[in-house]
């Protein structure tokens, strides 16, 4: 019977990286320009919220209450949430369907690699030709290649070059040339107390030695001043 699939989950440190590269604007503001807006006309990119969440036509009605107004923490918090969720599922979707190991197999992307991973899809989707041709790097390993291609975008909005795109590709990029892109497992996190006795008995079989050889040094010393 085949292992069923387990899904990766977001960690902290992927939380923060995502934070990092999209802000969190407790208000509606422009994706192009950072500023917040008045009114839905005043956007030359697009009207978006919190770590990123673009507010798309049809939910504009569901924000309209909090136009030009700083929303509150509970309801930003939400908002970031239903979206994580989202977009989280999709990866892990995507991920399955291309037969990336999960995060408890032996072999497994690593937490900066999904990081990076988790941070460009959230804004290009799961089901981009830039997002499709990632993976393939993400396959084979390939750091360089992968970060190269990140940099290279997709960095426009509405056909428009976009300055914070180019930094959060850029920030993507270098992010994720600190890491290997898939890890092994370490055999000690795996065998716990047979790691843990490959470090004991070692230790403990030079102990033994340090200390009959100081008995048979000191006793060599005692016989000697006896004669």
């Amino acid at each position: 019977m085949a292992k069923e699939w387990t899904p990766y989950t977001l960690s902290p440190e992927t939380l923060a990286f995502l934070e990092e590269g999209e802000g969190n604007m407790p208000y509606i503001y422009d994706d192009k320009t950072s500023q917040q807006i008045y009114r839905w006309s005043e956007a030359r990119g697009h009207p978006t919220v919190g770590l990123g969440v673009k507010i798309n036509q049809v939910d504009r009605p569901k924000f309209e209450r909090w136009m030009g107004k700083t929303i509150p923490k509970a309801d930003l918090d939400q908002i970031n949430a239903n979206k994580l969720a989202e977009k989280l599922e999709l990866l892990n979707r995507k991920l399955e369907e291309e037969k990336f190991p999960g995060p408890d197999e032996d072999i497994h992307l690593n937490d900066g690699a999904f990081a990076v991973l988790f941070s460009y899809s959230w804004n290009t989707g799961t089901k981009s030709p830039w997002f499709k041709k990632l993976l393939q790097h993400y396959k084979q390993g390939d750091v360089q290649a992968a970060s190269d291609f990140i940099r290279s975008g997709p960095v426009t909005s509405k056909g428009e070059w976009n300055k914070g795109l180019v930094n959060r590709r850029n920030l993507e990029a270098d992010h994720l040339l600190k890491f290997t892109i898939m890890n092994r497992r370490p055999y000690i996190v795996e065998k716990p107390l047979v790691g843990a006795l490959l470090i004991i008995v070692p230790l403990v079989a030079l102990g033994a030695t340090i200390h009959f050889g100081y008995r048979r040094w000191k006793n060599r010393r005692t016989d000697g001043d006896r004669a």
